[in-house]
């Protein structure tokens, strides 16, 4: 029989690991903002509710960027879970930024970074293709550039 858990809430320290993933016309734009949360957050325009203790894990030290050892160690090992999916967290609340350009770009980075951070660090990891619903070709697009990667295992929207 094989475990999968295919919700696993992957993080970061802060949305600036996006930024050498970023293309770099719109790198600018994210370093001023477009967020009502502080800085790290990842830009987006409207948030149904805020949480006082924040968005992060709190299971997990999300400035250590080894964390997902204790993911692997804490979740998968333990309870011998042979694939997670990775299903993100702020990343899907692009699509209530206003620029759906500006959105598929930061989905875009988002991608590139969980594959060269998240999938390279444990095999059982598979991957979530991120994408904004805000403009249908864009997010057509994404999927068809990152759909080559074997361990993209899904797509995964927000509206």
């Amino acid at each position: 029989m094989v475990r999968i858990d295919c919700d696993v809430h992957n993080f970061w320290h802060s949305a600036e690991v996006l930024l050498p993933y970023l293309a770099s016309e719109w790198q600018d734009q994210f370093n001023r903002g477009e967020m009502p949360g502080p800085r790290g957050s990842l830009p987006y325009a409207n948030r149904a509710y805020l949480l006082s203790e924040g968005f992060k894990r709190m299971d997990i030290d999300a400035d250590d960027m080894n964390g997902w050892i204790k993911l692997t160690q804490d979740h998968l090992d333990l309870y011998d879970i042979d694939y997670g999916i990775l299903t993100s967290d702020e990343p899907l609340e692009v699509s209530t930024l206003s620029n759906p350009h500006y959105a598929a770009a930061l989905v875009s980075a988002y991608n590139d970074w969980q594959a060269d951070t998240w999938l390279k660090a444990d095999k059982r990891f598979k991957g979530s293709i991120v994408i904004s619903p805000t403009a249908p070709d864009l997010a057509a697009q994404e999927i068809r550039r990152v759909a080559g990667n074997q361990n993209m295992v899904q797509v995964l929207s927000s509206e």
